[in-house]
């Protein structure tokens, strides 16, 4: 038994559907499609956020180019189409691709060759002198020529609502993650670079530090030695030194001999306009954040289940000052000293439940009461063959911008919250919305009315033909990116996230009320919700599907194959179905499904009057199921009593009972009848002692006289007469 799309009409299900809710409506979204990344930025510093994004240019589908959204242009109901400035992506052609023929063609009269879709291209956030500015870093190599290229960084500006790129750095070097990050405390971010082509086999992690010098980034290359190149993580931890300055930590596993796990992390500053790098043994880290307490400034790092507190002296080593189980990772940190507040999650087996802890992880804090431990859950997997097929994460992080009056508005455990930090209580934390699935660019348009939803996007790894080398392209697949009322964003889930589609092919098991039997029929489930609703559907260890709702916010999922007749009972299947609305709001569900060959139970109450002037058999049945008397189908209550008239006569005549439960079960029962007095209810021994005596009365009653006659004395005979 399959899981799959159906793509034919269901077919006439002799199993009664069962009802489900349709999803609420929503405004209607606008979707920009084929988007690889995207950013809310005020390009124009007219005081309002746009919407920057890495799309598909309009002349080639296959190329990339910058696009602006203004949003204060946009309404309800309005296409997206023309609004806004776009730049096809081109960068400087390698050495390499001017040799070739095949790279010659590409290439324009510049020298410049343009940049594909799938190659990565991310937007980031700078600053120089105190001023934000947008950056576009196009890291990848020719995938068409498959020749690695180098990183370029292009300064993105707003010329009267016209876009502009100007080159502010050319490193001729593949890069793989780039942050910014005020290093030196000026006011001017610096970029900290992981470069490639990779070598799998190297010990060294290569990396750039790219300066601003007034004109351009200028490139000072460094290495961290004992870090494999293919796996080394950025993560921007902010002052966590004491010193001026903003520090980047980077993580990554050792390689040698025996060790192919993480065991240690690097600290890069800044000193006297060079990288500096220290290292600490802080174990194994998935991420870390800075934090600012009445002590000084410390680092915050997770295993990914224990909450780590560090505090790490210049030219020293880190010193755990707590450590505290969370069961999950640290989703944000806010407020300062004895303010500070972390916002931690639970593990995937354990939904629906947030940790508020102080900043130094001491005690007095549990699970957040106004999250409690739910039935929603957070994350959500399909498995093929014991491995992870479909996976569907929450966002986790601070919404750019914040939301409409408060800025500080983050995203935990797929679940949009506001903590309010107090300094009588831990903290309070408002459920707002449920976003698995989606990334939130940030809040756009005047007075923040719109929120930019982009779909998660996925990582791919791209080998070189030939050892050694390794080229690593941090690709983000297209998707889509929604434009949605905050207004929408902001409404919870209707009935707490629980999705109760409309069965078909199923009935509720009389055994588990919360599981579903099929007979011989597929189950079907149908959803009802706004067009656009991405819906996903999987049952353990077997294919996944998914699809997205039309315009007529309908779609019919096959959850499982007809069974067949030999099936046995009990066999089936645990079926999930999953969706997220254009707003971003998740629901869920997850059913027992279980082939059901049980007959159903029947009882027919025999009828102990006498006299019996309207024949009807009564009796009990399973609830749902269809009763019929000699063919004539009858009412049966919610509780399965059912009662019908039958055709009697003096003798005693037969009636069939047939009851067939919701999935098809049969059970038969005959009945003898009769009409209108049923003598077989009278004691056998009294009744014919009785018609004995009764005979026997109406025998003597009419015995002839057969003796001689007799004559009264008055009739004048004589006596010789009467002797004689």
């Amino acid at each position: 038994m399959l899981i799959g799309l159906l793509v034919a009409p269901a077919p006439a299900a002799a199993v009664d559907p069962i009802p489900g809710t349709p999803l609420p409506a929503e405004p209607e979204a606008i979707v920009l499609p084929f988007v690889t990344d995207a950013i809310a930025f005020d390009l124009d510093a007219d005081g309002t956020r746009d919407l920057v994004v890495v799309t598909s240019s309009s002349d080639d589908p296959g190329l990339a180019a910058l696009r602006t959204w203004y949003v204060d242009d946009l309404a309800l109901g309005v296409s997206a189409a023309g609004h806004g400035s776009a730049v096809p992506l081109r960068r400087p052609a390698s050495g390499d691709a001017l040799m070739t023929e095949a790279g010659r063609s590409g290439i324009d009269r510049e020298g410049m060759i343009p940049v594909h879709l799938d190659e990565p291209a991310r937007l980031l956030r700078a600053h120089r002198d105190g001023r934000e500015i947008l950056l576009l870093a196009i890291m990848g190599g020719d995938t068409q020529f498959d020749l690695p290229c180098c990183l370029t960084i292009w300064e993105v500006v707003d010329k009267d609502r016209t876009l502009e790129l100007r080159l502010v750095a050319d490193t001729e070097r593949l890069a793989v993650e780039v942050v910014a990050a005020d290093m030196d405390a000026d006011g001017t971010d610096e970029l900290l670079v992981t470069e490639g082509p990779l070598n799998d086999l190297s010990q060294v992690l290569d990396l750039a530090l790219l300066r601003w010098n007034g004109e351009r980034f200028a490139r000072t290359a460094f290495t961290i030695p004992s870090v494999t190149g293919c796996c080394g993580t950025i993560l921007d931890i902010g002052d966590s030194d004491g010193f001026p300055g903003e520090e980047v930590l980077l993580a990554g596993p050792l390689i040698g001999p025996g060790r192919s796990q993480p065991t240690g992390l690097h600290r890069v500053s800044l000193r006297a306009g060079a990288p500096f790098v220290e290292r600490g043994d802080l174990g194994d880290v998935i991420a870390a954040h800075a934090l600012s307490l009445e002590t000084g400034p410390a680092v915050l790092t997770t295993d990914g289940s224990i909450l780590f507190l560090w505090s790490w002296p210049r030219d020293g080593q880190p010193d755990r000052q707590a450590a505290r189980t969370s069961g999950g990772a640290p989703s944000a940190v806010f407020g300062t000293g004895a303010h500070t507040r972390i916002v931690a999650g639970v593990a995937f087996q354990d939904p629906g439940s947030v940790l508020v802890l102080p900043g130094d992880l001491g005690g007095g804090a549990g699970p957040s009461t106004a999250f409690g431990r739910d039935t929603r859950p957070v994350a959500f997997a399909a498995t093929v063959q014991g491995e992870v097929a479909t996976s569907l994460t929450p966002f986790i992080g601070v919404i750019p911008g914040g939301l409409p009056g408060d800025r500080d508005v983050y995203v935990f455990g797929g679940q949009l919250v506001r903590p309010v930090p107090d300094p009588d209580v831990l903290a309070e934390v408002t459920s707002l919305a449920l976003l698995p699935g989606l990334e939130p660019v940030g809040t756009v348009g005047p007075g923040g009315e719109w929120v930019a939803l982009l779909t998660d996007f996925s990582e791919f790894a791209r080998l070189n033909a030939g050892p050694p080398e390794v080229t690593l392209l941090a690709a983000r697949n297209p998707s889509a990116l929604r434009l949605v009322a905050t207004s929408s964003v902001l409404e919870p889930e209707s009935d707490g996230g629980h999705l109760a589609p409309t069965f078909l092919g199923v009935a509720t098991d009389p055994d588990h009320p919360t599981g579903l039997i099929v007979g011989d029929e597929a189950a079907y489930a149908e959803i009802s919700g706004p067009p656009g609703t991405t819906v996903w559907w999987a049952t353990r260890g077997r294919p996944s599907g998914n699809l997205t709702l039309g315009a007529d916010g309908v779609a019919r999922i096959q959850l499982l194959e007809a069974a067949g007749p030999n099936a046995p009972d009990g066999s089936g299947a645990t079926a999930s179905i999953w969706l997220v609305t254009p707003a971003g709001h998740a629901y869920y569900g997850t059913w027992r499904i279980r082939v059901y060959r049980q007959p159903p139970s029947l009882v027919i109450t025999p009828n102990e009057a006498l006299f019996n002037f309207s024949p009807a058999v009564v009796g009990q049945t399973v609830p749902g199921a269809t009763v019929t008397i000699d063919g004539t189908e009858v009412r049966v209550e919610q509780d399965g009593s059912f009662a019908g008239p039958v055709s009697a006569g003096l003798l005693p005549s037969d009636v069939r009972v047939v009851a067939v439960d919701p999935v098809g079960n049969r059970t038969e029962r005959v009945v003898s009848v009769i009409w209108p007095v049923d003598y077989r209810r009278l004691p056998f021994v009294p009744m014919a002692v009785l018609l004995t005596v009764g005979a026997a009365a109406v025998l003597f009653l009419r015995r002839p006289d057969t003796g001689p006659s007799r004559r009264t004395p008055d009739d004048g005979a004589t006596f010789e007469e009467i002797g004689g």
